[in-house]
């Protein structure tokens, strides 16, 4: 197309038009991320969230002490089997991308705890998943998934799970052997109905099953709210939260009560539903102290001599940002304080200049 373009232009002696200046602007910037983005295999922390990614290199395999991976709100299509080669992650999100399904080799993450892979376009349960033994979390939410296997009973680790917003009509008998599982989101699905054993998950604290036909048949009388002896809150039809309070043998659910401002609750609401852990209500924590608690971590891993690499929302169309533009020492280490709440005025500035 460009040859055709050039032999035009060059019959008709014509100027470029803008659509073919932007054309070769793009081209530029792509080279430049080619070119520039060279990372060394001693990294351990990967920050490519809000990209315009489609792909990842085959070369991502080196990366042997990369222990934390984000790269959710790409346009990533597929994984290239060499993915497995990261065999100290401990922490993945893949959320908000349109993979349709996981390489085989996944099952060689064998230290991976922290799974996100909800907002895609899964729909099967990836069976390599089975093999991560020390999967604590797996959040599997908003896919086109209808139905899990029983082998899900291998991940004996699992304390949180999500598969919120899928097809999936029925659980399998043998989901009720994941004794650690603490948390579970299965709202918004199709199941009608519970497995026998369901109230063996003992240690069962947070339960979501709205949007479901079975959620319209729980009440208070429920022998699985009986049974669940830890169970603290439970989400039902129209996505309202309950307190679970016991009284001798009888049981007694309160509305949860918000804590916080009207404003953040929706702010909440929507995080919940984008993440794909559906969240009925807005839970009383302070944002304050899990920012601190962010702050504190990423102090100690720059103390301990950790390599960071953050480029979130580096080749987004919405900051127009370009490795290019970045210094390699500001790359390879993480930035300080001060730096942060420079890059905070900055963006503020950018806001408003969009705004006028």
């Amino acid at each position: 197309k460009k040859k055709r373009k050039k032999k035009k232009k060059d019959k008709e002696g014509g100027e470029e038009t803008e659509g073919e200046k932007k054309e070769k602007e793009e081209d530029k910037k792509e080279k430049e991320v080619q070119v520039n983005c060279v990372m060394p295999t001693s990294l351990e922390y990967v920050d490519l969230q809000d990209n315009r990614l489609t792909s990842l290199p085959c070369d991502i395999g080196h990366f042997k002490k990369v222990t934390v991976l984000r790269l959710s709100s790409n346009a990533l299509i597929f994984l290239p089997e060499e993915f497995g080669g990261l065999e100290s992650l401990e922490e993945l999100d893949l959320s908000e991308n349109v993979l349709c399904m996981i390489p085989d080799s996944f099952g060689n993450l064998q230290k991976l705890k922290d799974l996100k892979i909800s907002n895609n376009n899964i729909g099967r349960f990836p069976p390599s998943l089975l093999k991560l033994g020390l999967l604590t979390n797996l959040d599997i939410g908003n896919n086109l998934m209808e139905e899990l296997p029983a082998e899900i009973s291998a991940l004996k680790m699992l304390k949180s799970l999500s598969i919120a917003h899928n097809k999936i009509e029925k659980l399998p008998d043998e989901i009720c052997s994941l004794n650690l599982l603490s948390r579970f989101d299965m709202s918004e699905n199709r199941m009608s109905s519970l497995p026998k054993d369901f109230s063996s998950l003992r240690h069962l604290a947070y339960w979501s099953l709205y949007g479901n036909p079975v959620a319209r048949k729980t009440s208070e009388t429920s022998p699985h709210f009986v049974k669940l002896a830890n169970l603290r809150t439970v989400v039902l039809e129209g996505g309202v939260g309950y307190h679970v309070i016991r009284r001798q043998n009888q049981v007694v659910l309160r509305p949860v009560v918000n804590r916080v401002t009207r404003d953040d609750s929706e702010g909440a609401q929507g995080e919940g539903k984008k993440g794909g852990s559906t969240v009925g209500f807005a839970a009383g924590t302070d944002k304050g102290e899990g920012q601190k608690e962010v702050k504190d971590k990423e102090e100690k891993e720059v103390k301990r001599g950790i390599s960071r690499l953050s480029l979130k929302g580096a080749f987004s169309p919405l900051t127009g940002r370009s490795i290019s533009a970045r210094k390699k020492e500001d790359m390879m280490v993480s930035p300080s304080k001060a730096e942060r709440e420079k890059q905070k005025e900055r963006e503020k500035e950018r806001e408003r200049e969009k705004e006028e």
